[in-house]
């Protein structure tokens, strides 16, 4: 017996055969791929004819890129009607990532310059990206690296032809390198009883999805050495622990708390529409902390009776520009009517530090997390300050809505 410590991403445990994720497909490796021609009508290289970089990859390519939108808008209302809207949107924004032109031209601009084929273009410039948000200190950030490599797989799949269902007719614990949404939302239902991944954290897609859809799931970032397909194991994500071959007694114990594990959930499913109330009498408000609108739908499933904080810099860190009043008002509007009539808390923007939107051109600062951010940042860029503000006083004649300003330190700000 073996146990391998990791971090939970999602509650539970399950038990089964280990799955290693990609193993026969080539799916997480793009060097698997990029060796791999196949034509956008579906022919091999000796029939579609071509050379690399000419007119049939550019092609190639595009064709590539429309069927990928269409995948993943696919995979979208596949998710809603499974796992919520919250995890729709996951794929949603993968689908508008695939209709960038900037991203498509960047692409093409290498396909010319090396002379190579569609898919050493698609996996040379999606895993800079990925390798650019992966670099970034911030958890959030870091974690939007794993939608490159999600739609640089969808790309190469299409390219070569590997697209299809994973994981038909098994159940099994998902264990890999990297787990991407798409890897998940692909399976059979109840096929995925478990993931283990190497990277990713609490707020990564694959977790979010995980999440919605019920599969307990761990991080394991110091590696999974004894970790091979088809192997017996046991996640308990509840404590961050794969055990690899585990004996009589430890299953057993394992199997008791899985029972009670889901006893527990129903209970609190059921329980959920109920008030909190404290041994006292005392009524509790219990809300949620939301980074935007995608995420009601799993706020609305607690049952919470309002939100907390909606942290609004995520609209911000999300795009090439500042968002205007029209697009914030839609925004805060959204979470409002959803949530009414409990309390929405809306936190002005909190960028600096280690949030810093290209366009805001911010300088370099020794220390960063005490220097030009938060209301301090907000003072100073009062136009954008004062175009949040007016979105946000429009959206509260709608609702019970609160204002937090981040980061006060003194009487003058």
């Amino acid at each position: 017996m073996q146990q391998i410590k990791g971090n939970r991403l999602s509650d539970g445990i399950a038990i089964g055969k280990v799955r290693i994720a990609g193993a026969d497909r080539g799916v997480g490796n793009s060097d698997n791929l990029t060796g791999k021609r196949i034509s956008a009508n579906g022919m091999g290289p000796s029939e579609a004819g071509g050379t690399a970089g000419d007119g049939s990859e550019r092609d190639r390519l595009k064709a590539a890129f429309a069927r990928a939108v269409t995948h993943q808008e696919e995979l979208a209302r596949k998710a809603a009607y499974s796992a919520g809207e919250e995890v729709a949107q996951i794929f949603r924004a993968h689908a508008v990532m695939l209709q960038d032109e900037l991203l498509l031209g960047e692409i093409l601009e290498v396909l010319e310059d090396r002379k190579c084929t569609a898919e050493e273009a698609v996996s040379e410039v999606l895993d800079a990206q990925a390798a650019r948000y992966a670099g970034m200190p911030d958890p959030f950030l870091r974690d939007r690296g794993a939608d490159f490599k999600d739609i640089r797989n969808c790309l190469l799949e299409i390219l070569t032809g590997e697209a299809g269902n994973a994981f038909a007719g098994e159940s099994v614990i998902l264990a890999g390198e990297e787990i991407t949404p798409s890897d998940l939302m692909r399976s059979v239902p109840g096929s995925i009883l478990g993931i283990v991944t190497g990277k990713g954290g609490y707020e990564s897609h694959t977790a979010i999805l995980a999440r919605g859809m019920g599969i307990p799931g761990i991080v394991v970032p110091d590696g999974m050495e004894g970790v091979t397909n088809g192997i017996e194991a046991v996640l308990d994500a509840t404590e961050g622990t794969l055990i690899i071959e585990p004996d009589a007694d430890t299953l057993k114990h394992l199997q008791e708390k899985q029972e009670a594990f889901r006893k527990e959930a129903e209970n609190a499913a059921a329980q959920k529409a109920e008030p909190f109330v404290t041994a006292e009498g005392r009524t509790v408000r219990i809300c949620a902390n939301i980074s935007g609108p995608a995420d009601m739908a799993a706020v609305l499933r607690s049952g919470a009776d309002g939100i907390g904080l909606f942290r609004t810099e995520m609209q911000y860190l999300g795009s090439t520009a500042a968002p205007d009043e029209e697009k914030q008002f839609e925004s805060y509007l959204q979470v409002i009517e959803q949530m009414a009539p409990g309390p929405v808390i809306l936190r002005t923007f909190d960028v600096g530090s280690d949030k810093c939107p290209d366009y805001l051109h911010l300088p370099v600062e020794d220390n960063p997390a005490l220097g030009l951010r938060g209301i301090r940042l907000s003072l100073t860029m009062r136009d954008l300050f004062k175009t949040q503000l007016r979105a946000i006083l429009r959206a509260s004649a709608y609702a019970n809505v609160g204002l937090l300003l981040p980061m006060v330190v003194s009487l003058r700000e």
